[in-house]
């Protein structure tokens, strides 16, 4: 198309980003009959459509108020209707994911938020486009060719957050669009079973899984426990008010349905392949093996029943003394309790029922620790020297009655000291020392 561009995307840049509501709607009119008049005389190329969204890109980039964002947003997902053919408008859909993985990386924190709701808000308005065409096969086939091309594909050039977000809002707008048949969902949803074969990398498989097939069963059992819930308030609420509940009956909007034999089947068929690795294998025979028993109308996600506690044998009460026994202090009272306790253990029969017998066999004071420090006037160490093995002395306690040590301590070191101090003074007098010769004796006084 010849087409002058570069101009024509700076001038529509500046006035779509403007702060003045006037300008920017007159700027969307002009934008409109640019793109009609182009496409009548020539279909867009590929190359026209990628400096277009690029331009369009950097229109929501300098745009930093919330409100207009949002306006903003519905309008560039808007031109979607303004092309002529359905094959510019799945073009128009590729190039603006594409152009989108270009830039992603310049896009900082502040500025993401409006970038992914730029994605839904495009998405939902070509899934309301299929919808109006009631999923036309033919017609749905041209924008899925451009999803796979982009967000559904395994080029690693390709942002994958953006693939994951486009995994994360795609059951939601599926059923926000509606007017689809359980038929179609399923072939739909098909295509995310193939993006698993393919080599994609271990984060978008596992979004996949979990954005897509788990959700859905999530949903179901969501709905399972809902339905349990109703049927337990009904006896409770049968007296209320009835035209107010089948007013909020009928204002509900009857979501999509999905043929859980046939997602299972899919995915064991999927898991099958001999180029799908061993873990992403067993991930895929167990996501089956839930959507069989979801096909069967039981809850995937239901907890087994718990079975009664039966009562405690002997063996089993015999493990967990010994297990507790070894947690002991190793000391020497510890030892000989434990023997003790493992003798009577052994001359029971192994059927006892000792849960309530055990006081008398255990004697449970051997396994509170031994207090390190002691206060007031109870019972305190005291210290004993002996000799060890290697002539060292050697220190050990033993606990004996009567007041505190170190307050016993105290007192005699004070006599003690008292009275060395006056031995010292009545009965020593001060010597001075003589100096001594080369040959070691004491010269003679003066």
């Amino acid at each position: 198309m010849d087409v002058d561009l570069e101009s024509v995307e700076i001038v529509f840049a500046q006035r779509l980003a403007s702060g003045e509501p006037v300008v920017r709607a007159h700027a969307l009119r002009e934008l409109h009959k640019w793109i009609k008049s182009q496409s009548a005389k020539k279909p867009f190329g590929e190359e026209d459509l990628m400096r277009l969204c690029k331009g369009l890109h950097y229109v929501m980039w300098m745009q930093d108020k919330m409100l207009n964002q949002e306006e903003l947003a519905d309008n560039i997902s808007g031109l979607l209707n303004v092309f002529e053919s359905e094959d510019e408008k799945a073009l128009y859909v590729q190039c603006f994911f594409a152009a989108l993985s270009k830039e992603w990386q310049v896009i900082d924190r502040w500025r993401m938020d409006k970038f992914l709701m730029l994605i839904r808000r495009l998405v939902r308005t070509a899934f309301l486009h299929l919808a109006s065409l009631k999923w036309k096969k033919s017609v749905t086939e041209k924008y899925w060719k451009a999803f796979k091309a982009t967000v559904m594909s395994n080029d690693r050039t390709f942002r994958d957050s953006l693939k994951f977000h486009f995994a994360s809002i795609f059951l939601d707008e599926l059923d926000n669009a509606g007017n689809i048949t359980t038929e179609r969902v399923t072939d739909l949803v098909g295509t995310f079973a193939e993006m698993l074969t393919i080599d994609i990398s271990d984060y978008i498989f596992s979004s996949v899984i979990e954005e897509i097939f788990t959700t859905i069963l999530h949903a179901m059992s969501d709905e399972m426990e809902g339905d349990e819930e109703e049927e337990e308030e009904e006896g409770e609420g049968e007296e209320d008010e009835e035209g107010e509940e089948e007013a909020g009956a009928a204002e509900e909007k009857e979501g999509i349905k999905f043929d859980y034999s046939s997602i299972g089947a899919m995915l064991f068929d999927v898991g099958k392949k001999e180029s799908v690795k061993t873990k992403r294998r067993a991930r895929l025979y167990d996501l089956a093996k839930k959507f069989e028993l979801a096909a069967k109308g039981e809850d995937p996600f239901a907890m087994p029943e718990v079975s009664k506690k039966e009562p405690i044998s002997g063996r089993d009460f015999f493990n967990a003394v010994q297990r507790a026994m070894s947690q002991n202090l190793k000391t020497r009272k510890g030892k000989e309790v434990g023997k003790k306790t493992r003798k009577a253990l052994r001359k029971l029969p192994a059927e006892t029922d000792l849960s309530n017998g055990m006081a008398g066999l255990i004697d449970l004071d051997s396994f509170k620790p031994s207090e390190k420090k002691y206060k007031g006037d109870g019972a305190a160490p005291e210290r004993k020297q002996t000799s060890g093995k290697a002539g060292k002395r050697k220190i050990t306690s033993k606990v004996s009655s009567g007041g505190s040590i170190n307050k016993r301590k105290r007192a005699q070191g004070i006599a003690t000291g008292s009275a060395k101090a006056s031995a010292k003074g009545a009965g020593k007098r001060k010597v001075s020392k003589r100096p001594k010769t080369k040959s070691g004796k004491a010269k003679a006084g003066h």
